[in-house]
């Protein structure tokens, strides 16, 4: 997608927020009144017209609550989100337009069709938030959360400002009738303009896990729901978060309702309910985008915290509210922060959650999000039936706002790097899924463009990280600007030099500050071992930022107080490496045994002599295969028609490695036989041994990713990935000659 698609479909994203917030706020303004008198015309008390509004939110969003994080994962296991958003709009839609027919004393047809309306609007919330991840990208998700909140302000406020004309301009006879219609005009608009979001965004790609092809989408979607459920209760950080969610989103939402029907049971006139919400959408615009900016300046809890405080005050001040203008100072000191602290909200549990499985975590934020309005309603319904004054209602709600703060304050989102899309298989699932359950979240940027570096990276970005060449997509970064990208962040470079190895790169010359090998590969040269190393440069300033990097420059407890930066500085700028080893090696066991190391040293001896020649038969093979009828293309640095042959040039002198890729004609099928048919070839997921080795990385190594990933990495489904051995190349070549053969038979 490029930068104008993607802004088209942020834009898109956010007006759906303009859609919806026509029902929101229209509720309070229309809905509530009208509800109030139904009840109150069947000859009911007001304060217990106002508890029973309470328990039929409670209904509803029970309801909302079951529903949301089951579809979820129906929707994240068939690809679906959007059309479960079409189905709730669709269904809000029609419970909104149906409240057109209440009549004064129907009390339960006014609940009926509202749990209608709230269900479809609660429901489409939650693959609406799940798109959330997919669209905006990490570095400007609170800045587009908060927009989509201002714009939802502008839109409910217009339609607000239509219907507040309607039924003040509309003689007293018709006022009812007015008001009505207003359900009408809700339906229209959140229908016409959820278009743009429809038409739009795409549909965000399916993950299927290793054994759910072919099973029942039920049966895995509760699989999957139970999984997604552990998860959240297993890390501290997302099962803290919705805690805390859960209660201080219990004030916001309770107190903006239950201080709209409480002022129509004190008195105050309709006229002056949806003004005051008329109000509370313009002024909430600026203040939706300031939170924006403020997240962007001291951080998103932090912003947060401010706005709970001003709902705690707002709690208290609702006690005394018992006149017209005190409903207006309220509603004002609202529209302040609700727009804001509940943007942020969203935009924080977004960054918490992996992408693939975003459905099913914002089921469970819209679980937190709905027994939120369910608790704090039936609080404000109890409260109201035993004391007999709703004004102590809207104060006890303050305890949710105290809970809330006490929890977000030892919730912390884990710490982030930013990553070369250009990744071998198993890293990019190291990268996206097993350090993600540790709390680390990777960024991915396009190596060709090291200017979106900058634009992913925040003050818990800890590093850079690149293949020195990708594989299997065979693209050469330029390591210089990448380098100087990164440090001009304040940022490491690390680099996995594995497929070039030091015979043909030392990325260190070119601003590396850490190098990782798979020693299994091209360095020992024969796949008998499984090893790896991690060169540091000793070139990166930790001391330079103490705050940032405490592993080595703040005193480690496991070492008496050691401070490994001060006590290693007279040997050299070793703190990094010597941290590894005394941590990360004796904590994981992550050590070579002997006779790896032994195998390894054999191996290395003849590096000097196995790569040039490995580089020649690499370039001697891409030349024929360039030729043969039977293929489409070829990908190969050393190539003069590479788009990254200039740069294979700058930096490869000495050879572009031994990573080859082709698509063959006929695709998948002539592929798979291709690769059956090989002889001399052995069919391996291994590189850099002396042996030539083929695969199919779309079936093999990179299957666990979806295929806008493998996009990204380079990796189509008709290449086929070849590691060329040592071999004399014309038998390599008489062996692929005879499989491309019977490929197309």
């Amino acid at each position: 997608m490029d930068e104008k698609q993607h802004k088209r479909a942020i834009w898109a994203w956010t007006f759906y927020d303009w859609a919806n917030s026509a029902f929101a706020t229209t509720i309070m303004a229309a809905v509530l009144p009208v509800y109030y008198a139904s009840v109150a015309g069947a000859t009911l008390p007001g304060n217990l017209a106002t508890v029973y509004w309470a328990y039929t939110t409670s209904i509803s969003l029970l309801i909302a609550a079951v529903l949301s994080p089951i579809l979820g994962a129906v929707a994240d296991f068939t690809g679906g989100k959007k059309r479960f958003l079409t189905i709730f709009m669709l269904l809000g839609v029609a419970g909104t337009a149906l409240l057109y027919f209440v009549r004064t004393g129907d009390w339960l047809m006014a609940s009926i069709f509202f749990i209608l309306g709230d269900v479809g609007f609660a429901g489409s919330l939650v693959f609406y938030d799940a798109l959330l991840p997919h669209v905006a990208r990490p570095d400007e998700i609170d800045q587009v959360s908060s927009r989509g909140y201002a714009i939802g302000y502008l839109g409910g406020g217009l339609l607000l400002a239509i219907n507040l004309a309607m039924i003040m301009l509309a003689p007293p006879e018709l006022t009812g009738l007015m008001t009505r219609l207003s359900f009408l005009s809700v339906a229209l608009w959140w229908f016409v303009f959820s278009i743009p979001l429809l038409r739009i965004v795409q549909e965000p790609p399916r993950r299927i896990q290793a054994g759910e092809q072919g099973l029942n989408p039920v049966r895995v979607s509760f699989q999957r729901l139970a999984h997604t459920f552990r998860e959240i209760t297993r890390f501290r950080d997302l099962f803290l978060f919705l805690v805390a969610f859960w209660f201080y989103n219990d004030g916001i939402g309770t107190i903006i309702k239950m201080a709209t029907i409480y002022g129509a049971e004190i008195g105050i006139g309709q006229t002056t309910l949806i003004g005051t919400l008329l109000m509370v959408q313009f002024v909430g615009i600026p203040f939706a985008f300031l939170f924006g900016w403020l997240a962007k300046r001291i951080g998103t809890k932090t912003s947060i915290y401010i706005s709970l405080l001003v709902y705690t005050g707002i709690a208290i001040a609702g006690f005394f509210m018992s006149q017209e203008w005190h409903f207006w100072a309220l509603g004002f000191a609202v529209a302040t922060v609700q727009g804001g602290s509940q943007a942020l909200s969203r935009s924080l549990f977004g960054r918490m959650v992996p992408r693939s499985k975003s459905a099913e975590f914002f089921g469970f934020f819209s679980v937190s999000e709905k027994f939120a309005g369910i608790a704090g309603p039936f609080v404000f319904g109890v409260v109201g039936q035993i004391v007999g004054q709703s004004r102590l209602s809207i104060v006890s709600l303050i305890i949710f706002f105290i809970i809330g703060a006490a929890l977000l304050t030892i919730v912390h989102s884990g710490q982030n790097f930013v990553s070369a899309t250009s990744l071998y298989g198993g890293t990019w699932t190291l990268f996206t899924q097993t350090l993600s359950k540790l709390g680390i979240e990777v960024r991915f940027f396009d190596p060709a463009h090291p200017d979106q570096i900058e634009r992913l990276v925040d003050d818990k970005t800890r590093c850079v990280y690149i293949e020195s060449i990708g594989n299997p997509k065979n693209d050469v970064p330029d390591f210089r600007r990448l380098a100087d990208a990164a440090h001009r962040l304040g940022l490491p470079l690390i680099v996995d030099n594995t497929v070039m190895t030091p015979a043909l790169l030392r990325p260190i010359e070119h601003g590396a500050d850490v190098v990782v090998y798979s020693t299994t590969k091209y360095l020992g040269g024969h796949g008998v071992h499984v090893g790896g190393a991690v060169v540091d440069a000793g070139t990166f300033p930790w001391a330079k930022d103490p705050q940032k990097w405490p592993e080595f420059c703040a005193p480690d407890p496991a070492y008496h107080g050691l401070v490994f930066e001060e006590a290693l500085r007279p040997i050299g700028n070793i703190a990094y490496v010597i941290h590894i080893r005394t941590h990360w090696l004796r904590d994981t066991g992550a050590c070579m045994s002997p006779f790896a190391a032994f195998l390894f040293l054999l191996g290395i001896e003849t590096l000097h002599l196995r790569m040039p020649r490995h580089c020649e038969n690499a370039l001697a093979l891409a030349c024929w295969l360039k030729d043969q009828p039977r293929v489409a293309w070829v990908n190969y640095p050393g190539l003069c028609d590479h788009p990254d042959h200039a740069l294979a040039e700058k930096y490869l002198p000495s050879g572009a490695g031994a990573i080859l890729g082709f698509g063959i004609k006929g695709g998948r099928a002539a592929g798979e036989r291709f690769i059956n048919a090989v002889k001399l070839c052995s069919h391996l997921a291994n590189i850099g041994d002396a042996k030539t080795l083929i695969i199919h990385p779309a079936s093999t190594t990179h299957s666990q990713l979806v295929a806008d990933e493998q996009q990204a990495t380079g990796v189509t489904p008709e290449y086929v990935r070849l590691s060329i051995g040592i071999e004399d190349v014309g038998d390599i070549i008489a062996d692929l000659d005879q499989a491309l053969a019977a490929s197309q038979r």
